[in-house]
């Protein structure tokens, strides 16, 4: 564990740290060779900063001595939006914190979405307590990652 660890709210400086660990993590936890598309960091990119920054409140864990984001997570009222942490950080306690931090301020409700192949998300959720409620795909027009091997 890194002792000098925090959770801090995002700012417009951290989007491209962020985006780039998003896209690892993600690319890792469903099994994907590393994408190079810059056309796709660039909607992500803009999606990160048009849509999740004015949408949710996002949080992003900080190794202050290293000066490294570590993870976020984009919280949208009681819908966890994104969730990830780069594998460099991952089974640290840093996702707990973050989903301990969303259940603390939520009615008591909270929901999210994973995909089907993220066998270590779904893990992860369980153990922190969450239940799944059904399975189903996302809109394939708007997802490209959406179709019925892959999303939970």
């Amino acid at each position: 564990m890194h002792a000098e660890v925090i959770i801090v709210a995002y700012e417009k400086e951290m989007a491209c740290e962020i985006n780039r660990l998003w896209r690892i993590s993600f690319d890792q936890a469903l099994g994907l060779k590393r994408r190079s598309s810059r056309d796709n960091a660039e909607n992500q990119l803009a999606y990160l900063e048009d849509v999740l920054a004015n949408e949710a409140k996002i949080s992003v864990v900080v190794d202050q001595g290293l000066s490294r984001i570590m993870g976020f997570m984009a919280l949208n009222a009681n819908v966890i939006e994104q969730l990830y942490l780069h594998p460099d950080f991952q089974g640290e306690g840093h996702g707990r914190r973050l989903i301990d931090l969303a259940k603390s301020g939520s009615n008591g409700e909270l929901m999210l979405y994973t995909f089907e192949l993220n066998l270590g998300a779904q893990n992860f959720y369980h153990a922190m307590g969450f239940k799944e409620m059904s399975r189903g795909c996302a809109d394939m027009d708007s997802n490209p990652w959406a179709d019925t091997r892959s999303q939970l």
